[in-house]
Order: structure tokens, then sequence, then C-alpha cells
């Protein structure tokens, strides 16, 4: 109707009433179309709002180097065991679990194996008078007394000696027997180092089909508070990485709300998942986190910065991670890439102040994925299992100790300001 009407009247010389009506008409049909035509457009290629234009997201999110998971890396290499090798046909391999206490990664469940993993004809125990039959006994070496007491009295020469390890080199080295025991009585490294025969990091991240437009995204962050900037969750007052001297030189220039045994605050973490009050209230409050590791060492990352990500807060790293390796593109503040934490509170107080550049931080959310030490610890005993196999070659470490823990693995922090 409004097209008849401007294809033979001028707009000009129509009458008011008749202008109004055209005019809604307009408003509708470029609503309706704008939104139409935003429901279209590939998330990877929608335009967020900066100071100045209109950028696409794909120029935030920057290329990353995104390390395979072992789940990914048994798949490729089981697709590669030809079909007279099929798991069902072999004899059964088994695992023991020597170390005492695994809260819940040791998986000796019946037909656990067979249920979960490409290469299923594995069973775990963690029956100590299984080992001399064991193919592959698992030492669990993260804490200070389970490499302590009686060690398996006979070995076969076919037997693979595996060391799982979650703790970062240096407390392993000073607290661990390792160094009194030969150096091949590790042959299988289990860790979150990323060149560990079987890599069960903390934090990975995986790209996946977008599920959340981004506008949500933004308006999400937008819907708490976040009245205070910077907060920090810390039990451990004195450590190697020198995190909190850091810290108490940031504060002169920004706010820090320390919580737990090394600062004023209190907020009891019973869980460590999202749904527990400190994080909420973290969420909800704060506009960054410091996911500040006590160890500088290789690779090392763990659930001070992965559980961050499942909120809708900016973490603040400091660690010997590759954090492009395992993070999200864009979602993460590196406070090593500053020249002081003076520098580093100014660029805090100018995302504070500029919330375009500040959710672009979140912009990953939708074409991303983190996965936190449970995803891994599965598909790594699957791995092991696929080795046993020979389903994926691997070569024994001669001298676990010289790649654990060579020159350079940790840094020692000493801050001067």
């Amino acid at each position: 109707m409004c097209l008849r009407y401007f294809s033979r009247i001028p707009i000009l010389d129509a009458s008011p009433r008749l202008q109004h009506v055209c005019l809604a008409c307009l408003i509708t049909a470029m609503t309706v179309g704008l939104a139409a035509l935003w429901k279209w457009v590939p998330l990877d290629k929608m335009l967020v709002p900066t100071d100045q234009k209109w950028v696409s997201v794909d120029q935030i999110l920057v290329p990353t180097q995104l390390v395979p998971t072992d789940q990914e890396r048994v798949l490729t290499h089981q697709r590669k065991v030809p079909s007279d090798r099929k798991w069902s046909r072999l004899p059964r391999k088994r695992i023991v679990y020597w170390s005492p206490a695994w809260t819940g990664l040791a998986k000796d469940t019946p037909g656990w194996f067979e249920k979960h993993c490409p290469v299923g004809n594995c069973e775990g125990t963690k029956d100590r008078k299984m080992a001399e039959e064991a193919d592959a006994i698992v030492f669990q070496l993260s804490h200070n007394n389970y490499l302590d007491g009686e060690l398996p009295r006979k070995r076969s020469p076919s037997q693979v000696y595996v060391a799982w390890l979650y703790e970062h080199a240096d407390y392993v080295r000073v607290t661990q027997r390792l160094t009194q025991l030969p150096k091949d009585f590790i042959n299988v490294s289990m860790t979150y180092r990323l060149d560990s025969h079987i890599v069960v990091p903390y934090l990975s991240t995986r790209k996946r089909a977008p599920t959340k437009e981004l506008d949500k995204i933004y308006r999400k962050v937008e819907s708490f508070p976040k009245k205070k900037l910077v907060a920090w969750f810390v039990s451990h007052c004195k450590t190697s990485s020198d995190r909190e001297s850091y810290v108490k030189e940031l504060q002169k220039y920004i706010t820090v709300d320390v919580y737990g045994k090394c600062g004023p605050l209190n907020c009891t973490r019973e869980t460590k998942d999202k749904s527990n009050e400190c994080y909420r209230m973290l969420e909800r409050d704060y506009k960054f986190y410091l996911s500040f590791e006590n160890s500088i060492c290789k690779d090392y990352v763990t659930e001070k910065l992965a559980n961050i990500f499942d909120l809708y807060v900016v973490p603040v790293t400091m660690g010997g991670a590759n954090y492009t390796q395992v993070a999200p593109p864009h979602s993460f503040i590196n406070a090593l890439d500053f020249e002081s934490p003076r520098k580093l509170a100014e660029f805090l107080h100018f995302l504070d102040k500029n919330s375009t550049e500040y959710f672009k931080y979140f912009a990953w959310k939708p074409l991303y994925k983190t996965f936190g030490y449970w995803a891994h610890a599965e598909p790594g005993l699957c791995k092991l299992c696929a080795m046993l196999n020979g389903a994926i070659p691997f070569e024994s470490h001669e001298d676990f100790m010289s790649w654990w823990y060579p020159p350079g693995t940790c840094t020692r922090n000493k801050f001067k300001f």
C-alpha cells in the first residue's frame, strides 16, 4: 500500500496523516529486513560495534594454534589400525592403579574401557596383587607419599610403568623420590605437559558450531552489576611464582579484593564449579579475576584459569604456559605481557571505562568451547589402552627426570619494583 502511494504522489505533498502511515510502514519494513539479515549472517561474519566503526568478529578473534585433545589423537590413530587388529579380537590388557588415592580417576569398573574407548580390550584394577600379571602399572605421583613405601617387587621386561602427574614440576621434584629411582623406571608420561605421551591438561579449547548470537552474549554481560574491578581467591601465600609480590604492587594502582587465607575477605568455595556462591559472586560483582599460578612451569595451567571460562569474567593470567595453545582467542589478559603492574592496572582501568573493548573479551563464547581436567582424564586412559595394544606407537622414556625437569622447565620469579 505504501509503495503504491509512493509511486503516485510525492511524500511531501501528501496529507500529514498519510505521511505518518507511510513512515510507519517504512520503519516496519526496514526493521523486518534487518532482522532477517542479522539472522542469516554467519556468526563469524557478524558485526560488533567499536568506538569508531563496526568490525567483524573474525577481526577480533585472532587465529590460534590449538592443541588437539588425546581423544582426537586416539581416534586418528585408530583409523589407521588394520581391521584384523580390531580390539575385540585381541587378548585383554590389564592396568593396575598402584597409588592408594585416586579420587575417581582410576577406572576399574568392569567393562569401562569397552564402553568408553575406541580400543576397549583393557581392564583396570586397584588390586596390587595383580601387578606381576599387569601390562601396565600407573603411579599417581602428585602427592607426597605416592612413591613412598612398597614398590612392585618384580617387573617383567614387557611391563609399562606410567607416571600420572598433575602437579607442577617444581612440586613433584622436591617431594617425590623420583630422583632416587632408576632412570628408566618410568616409561610413559601422563601429565599436563603438551609433549607427554598422554596429555591430560587442565584446559583445552575446541571450535564449535555457533550456538548463541553475539548480542545475547553482550546482553548477558550487561545483566550483571559488576561494580567492582579485580578479585583474587588464594590460599597459598608464599609461592615460587612470587605472584604475591606482583599483586601487592598492583594494588597500588587498582583495587584488588583478595579472598581466602592470604587476604582480608572470605568466601567459602564448597564446590569448584560455577554453581558455588563464590563464583556467582565473582561473576555478578567483578569484571576481572587474577588467574595467577603458584609456579611458572612449562605448560602448567590449572583450574585457576579453566573454571573462569565458564563465567562472564575476564581472567588475568600469570604462568608458564603458552596460553594461545589452550585458551580461546582474545579471552584473557596476560599480566606478563605488560612491563609492570602499573601498566597492567592502566589497561584494566581503560577496559573498565570502555565497555565496547571489554565486551570483545567475550566474543569467543559462541564460537569455542573449553574443557577442564576431567574431560581429558578418561580419554587419556583410552589412549593408554590403545598404546598397550600397539594401535599407537610410542618410544619409552630412557631417563624420565631428564625429560620432566631439565634446566629451564620452571622459573622462580623474584619481582623487583
